[in-house]
């Protein structure tokens, strides 16, 4: 992940939740060791720990997707991958990302071009 994808982050995590940085962090961090020391166990674990209402998995698929899609265009594995975990929130697994989310990074070194 580069700059952008950590700026989707960090706007999301603002936007949507109230946790405490250093508890997202962690959070963050569990969840990737987990990834890495067992990576189909953990992605099995993933409709255990989803909510039944198809709007909050959809909404939770699109803030991974927002992330995912931060750097721009997407390779034929990326995609792949995606509509891996889509399978796994029970929705299209199709990606979509918001203009905003998309170019931040961009923003920031335009503003320091004008600056």
């Amino acid at each position: 992940m580069d700059e952008r994808g950590f700026e989707a982050v960090r706007r999301i995590r603002q936007t949507e939740s109230d946790v405490p940085l250093s508890q997202f962090k962690a959070t963050v961090r569990e969840q990737f060791y987990m990834l890495q020391i067992d990576t189909e166990a953990a992605l099995a674990a993933i409709p255990s720990k989803l909510p039944d209402d198809s709007d909050t998995r959809q909404k939770a698929f699109d803030l991974i997707s927002q992330v995912l899609t931060a750097r721009g265009e997407s390779s034929a594995q990326d995609r792949e991958r995606i509509q891996r975990v889509g399978r796994l929130f029970q929705v299209d697994g199709q990606l979509r990302s918001p203009r905003n989310l998309l170019i931040a990074a961009d923003d920031k070194k335009e503003q320091a071009k004008a600056s």
